[in-house]
């Protein structure tokens, strides 16, 4: 009996031991216990965002509310011409002297700092971003508050990590976890912001990522629900085919002039349109197949969405948990993937990937066309030898890198020239050599990189 005892014991140890280290080599010790902090700062984010939403609003509306049609039909028509247009100039003044990169950021801006583990990212520029956002959206941009606050809440956790200097991977989860409370936060939808995160921040769903993205999307959700109530975040509306004309142009105008703000809101606004005024056409054509135009309003908010954000699973969560319509789900189910698919079939991408391929980055290439860009020769150069004359290094400087070449380009050197090495320069030193890259430490840095991804996407 005790020897048998030892043996569970030891069978237990040899199961237990080697999983209890690896989940303590990968600090995901530190990630359950930041995540859940990271929440609570995004949801007092998403809370402070909306109040200054409201400040912006209420010094030309009268009202901090979001009843902004009943309160714009009580002012004067000079009041609704001049207050935008005074809100778009202090908001271009923000634009030119505090933001750098001359733009309000959202969604895309965290793809892509995907990238760079979120090293891009920056607190103050995030803080400054979401002020510039609160202005537009105050003042009357036809945009959504999601985007920026996304944004924000990545730069949070981004601005943690880079006070605690976490691996990369841990960087990733946690700026995910950021942008997933922010979801959750904004639309009071905690499941779909855990999905929303894996498949457009993170663009996979490793299990070892979905525990910190709950603990973060469910804190973010309960102290949003604390302060505004658990209510749904979208009521379906009338006046559909006007509207439908009039959102579409006005949110198009106010994204192309680089007013601040995302396109979820508007999305499901103009997908509930959509399926609205389809509703209304199919009750007079067909009255004895056709249901409400409410219904068909759901359904139109899933499809436009999933469309735009490329996102068909967590668009489909997000409308369930918004409207309560879950005996709609095969309905929209098959509603969403038809327009996922439509979209796709078209266009080829989704709007945010549009963003990002203008600016020279393809995330659905694959991590290897990612990787080749983002990994630098730095990464992989060696110092110099002892004992290595000048002579010889100024007569191989012919070829020559420097350390913040991408790894792309240090490989059509090296493909194009045949050399196995070449020295890295100092360009602010008058070229002074500072080591060497050689081809096969290129390769050996560029499979550690794909076999890490390979990990971190399937962990």
């Amino acid at each position: 009996m005790e020897l048998t005892l030892q043996k569970l014991l030891e069978t237990a140890r040899r199961w237990t031991v080697p999983n209890l280290k690896h989940f303590k080599e990968t600090r995901q010790p530190v990630v359950w216990l930041l995540a859940p902090l990271i929440g609570l700062a995004t949801g007092a984010a998403a809370i402070l965002f909306r109040l200054a939403i409201g400040a912006f609003q209420l010094p030309w509306l009268g009202t901090m509310t979001e009843a902004v049609a009943k309160a714009a039909r009580a002012e004067p028509w000079w009041v609704i011409m001049i207050a935008p247009a005074l809100g778009g100039l202090l908001v271009g003044l923000m634009l030119q002297f505090l933001l750098t990169a001359k733009r309000t950021a959202a969604v895309p801006d965290v793809m892509e700092a995907r990238i760079d583990a979120g090293r891009s990212l920056t607190l103050g520029q995030g803080l400054l971003s979401a002020v510039a956002s609160a202005l537009s959206l105050g003042v009357g941009a036809s945009a959504g508050r999601e985007g920026p606050i996304v944004h924000l809440g990545a730069s949070i956790a981004a601005d943690v990590c880079n006070h605690l200097g976490l691996p990369n991977p841990v960087r990733r989860t946690l700026i995910a976890s950021g942008a997933a409370g922010a979801v959750a936060a904004s639309f009071n939808t905690p499941i779909a912001g855990v999905l929303f995160a894996q498949e457009v921040i993170l663009g996979h769903f490793a299990v070892r990522s979905f525990i910190p993205l709950v603990l973060a999307s469910v804190t973010a959700t309960i102290l949003s629900q604390a302060w505004f109530g658990n209510v749904a975040a979208f009521v379906v509306i009338a006046l559909m085919f006007t509207l439908l004309v009039a959102k579409t142009a006005a949110t198009s105008i106010a994204l192309a002039s680089r007013f601040g703000g995302g396109v979820f809101s508007p999305s499901l606004y103009l997908g509930a349109l959509t399926g609205g005024a389809f509703g209304l056409i199919a009750a007079h054509v067909v009255p004895q197949f056709g249901s409400s135009e409410g219904l068909y309003a759901i359904l139109g908010m899933g499809a436009v969405t999933a469309a735009v954000l490329g996102a068909p699973i967590s668009t489909t969560v997000m409308v369930f948990e918004l409207t309560g319509g879950f005996a709609l789900s095969l309905a929209l189910l098959l509603t969403v993937a038809i327009g996922n698919g439509i979209s796709q079939a078209i266009l080829g991408r989704s709007f945010f990937q549009s963003q990002l391929e203008a600016r020279g980055i393809m995330l659905q290439a694959g991590p290897h066309q990612v990787l080749v860009k983002v990994v630098r020769v730095s990464d992989f150069m060696q110092p110099l030898v002892e004992g290595e004359s000048s002579a010889q290094l100024e007569a191989e400087k012919e070829l020559v890198l420097r350390p913040d070449d991408s790894l792309e380009t240090a490989l059509r050197l090296f493909d194009g020239s045949g050399a196995e090495r070449v020295p890295v320069v100092d360009p602010a030193a008058r070229g002074e050599i500072l080591g060497w890259a050689r081809q096969v430490d290129a390769l050996a840095c560029f499979n550690k990189e794909l076999i890490a991804t390979s990990v971190e996407e399937h962990g």
